[in-house]
């Protein structure tokens, strides 16, 4: 079975917003750091699968 490669995103986080990326992918997403950012956020991220630890 092979085995597949780990994707990890990094969210610095502010008072007021996020700034997320995804390893080894040019895109980075900002959002505001409320209910409708984190929702956005949330499908964003769905898209790349990053691991959860």
């Amino acid at each position: 079975m092979k085995k597949s490669p780990l994707i990890c995103a990094g969210i610095d986080t502010g008072k007021g917003k996020l700034d997320v990326a995804v390893d080894s992918h040019p895109d980075c997403l900002k959002v505001n750091n409320d209910r409708d950012g984190h929702a956005a956020l949330t499908t964003w991220l769905d898209a790349y699968r990053p691991a959860r630890r």
